[in-house]
């Protein structure tokens, strides 16, 4: 009789193709794609199932639940993000636990006060029930504990596993809707629950990465509290302007016209949202290599940073990759606002399409202030990111008050863009901007030459295609992602130094 033999171990060559293959999918070029795919599918879901007072209403409660998640981490996000890097395993899980317990803790404070006060005060306007209330605040604690683990991960370098999270808890919470919509009418109540039992369900999947029960192998610790909130509160103003802007053009809109424009609005805002998320999940990657690469320098004079070659070639090819996945996305917002809002949500909303040149904008304007920000958090001047994008949200409300009893939904896109401008040209030249570049890394008349194509292709694809969105909206980001690899702006060179970091083992 022969004797079995011993299961085997996988080859390594097997084991690394699936290591390649799911960071592919899901921390570079994968991800993003999954992204392009889940938005739109989202964004068509929600539009087609519920009123245009009930899209509205949700979608600023998913936006004021953000706002008050980044608020209530008070900087220990940028934190774990800029300190943790390169850093021995156990100062990374005690920061973890510190994180998670105090700031869950107080997560929680702000969500009881926040029923308790709508309650009282129930303003007509939204219409919430009480446990519809309840349901936020769940949102806003689970929400909360999951960003930090998905912070945690991407300052360990593992950015598959942390963008699989992102994609789960972020994304992929409206799944769901799909096995109910057949049987009931979807509401906002209906939809705040089930977004609750999503989010604890991504909870339980998260102890995959990091286990519960390894985490509180460590005690929060009062002193890396301090040194988070000494790091993190000057960001503050920061964190806040970020979003404050989106919560203004909200309320604002609200409080001179109604949901329904409100609704519009916000659809064609999140329609261009889709490209700055993409955008930003694309530079996240880039932004932790620059601040892996400053971290190996030891000098904090801004003359030695400013020249140290190899921050400036992280540097460029950061800001590279904003211009050249923001062009695309400004021009077909300008050129297709009408056949994108066909294709992505329900006809009702057509008469929304006007709104999309004025928000086209954004996504530049947004990226350019991300590639800043970051640059001047990098060389320890977050400070000044902080009073500049809070100074810039204060010019963004007092444009909104001004401009939205004139132009509704259109002031509301107006005050933005002028506000992000203005934000951008001022943190450029607070970071000496141009002395970062790395002119032949940048490429820059191959960028104008890939700007003018592609404006030509979208005008010319849809003279010719107009009627018809699909074949329009396929032709016009061809012609894009032709001359984008054409003229390449993305290398082979790029590509591999990104898959180099993403196969790289965890930080210790």
């Amino acid at each position: 009789m022969i004797a079995s033999r011993p299961s085997e171990a996988p080859a390594p060559g097997s084991s690394r193709f699936r290591r390649v293959l799911f960071n592919v999918l899901f921390a570079s070029f994968g991800y993003v794609a999954i992204r392009l795919l889940i938005a739109p599918v989202r964004i068509k879901l929600l539009t087609s199932l519920l009123t245009k007072e009930d899209y509205g209403l949700l979608t600023l409660i998913m936006l004021t639940v953000s706002f008050i998640t980044l608020i209530s981490s008070l900087g220990s996000l940028e934190f774990m993000l800029r300190k943790l890097p390169g850093r021995d395993a156990t100062y990374q899980f005690r920061t973890l636990r510190t994180v998670a317990t105090y700031f869950g803790i107080l997560a929680g404070v702000i969500g009881v006060v926040g029923v308790c006060i709508l309650v009282a005060w129930q303003p007509e306007k939204l219409g919430l029930r009480t446990t519809d209330l309840i349901a936020a605040a769940l949102i806003l604690v689970l929400t909360v504990h999951l960003i930090q683990l998905v912070f945690f991960l991407m300052s360990r370098s593992q950015y598959a596993q942390s963008r699989l999270l992102m994609l789960l808890y972020a994304d992929a919470w409206f799944l769901p809707i799909l096995g109910f919509m057949w049987f009931i009418d979807l509401t906002v109540s209906f939809m705040l629950w089930l977004w609750v039992a999503w989010l604890a369900l991504s909870v339980v999947v998260s102890q995959v990465y990091v286990r519960t029960r390894e985490l509180l192998r460590y005690a929060p610790s009062r002193d890396l509290l301090r040194q988070i909130l000494t790091f993190g509160i000057p960001l503050l103003p920061m964190i806040m302007g970020e979003w404050i802007f989106q919560v203004q053009d909200r309320y604002v809109l609200l409080a001179f016209t109604d949901l329904e424009a409100v609704a519009n609005f916000t659809l064609c805002f999140n329609i261009a949202w889709v490209g700055v998320a993409t955008g930003t999940s694309m530079l996240d990657l880039l932004i932790t290599e620059f601040y892996k690469a400053r971290n190996r320098v030891a000098s904090t004079d801004f003359n030695a940073l400013v020249s140290n070659e190899s921050l400036r070639k992280s540097f460029t090819m950061l800001l590279r990759y904003g211009l050249v996945l923001s062009a695309p996305i400004v021009l077909a917002l300008w050129f297709a606002g009408l056949p994108i809002i066909l294709l992505l949500s329900d006809p009702k909303f057509a008469d929304a399409a006007y709104i999309m040149r004025w928000v086209a904008p954004l996504p530049l304007l947004y990226l350019m202030v991300i590639v800043t920000g970051r640059t001047l958090m990098a060389v320890d001047r977050g400070g000044v990111v902080g009073v500049g994008t809070l100074c810039a949200a204060g010019l963004h409300l007092v444009l909104a008050l001004i401009l939205t009893p004139h132009l509704a939904e259109r002031g509301v896109a107006l005050a933005g863009c002028l506000a992000y401008g203005v934000l951008a040209i001022y943190l450029g030249g607070r970071v000496r901007f141009f002395r970062w570049i790395n002119w032949p890394e940048l490429r820059p008349y191959r960028l104008i030459v890939f700007i003018v194509v592609s404006a030509a292709g979208w005008h010319v694809a849809m003279a010719a295609l107009g009627d018809r969105p699909i074949p329009a909206l396929l032709a016009g980001g061809l012609i894009s992602l032709a001359a984008m690899f054409g003229l390449g702006l993305i290398r082979k060179s790029d590509v591999l130094h990104i898959k180099e970091s993403m196969q790289a083992p965890p930080e210790p």
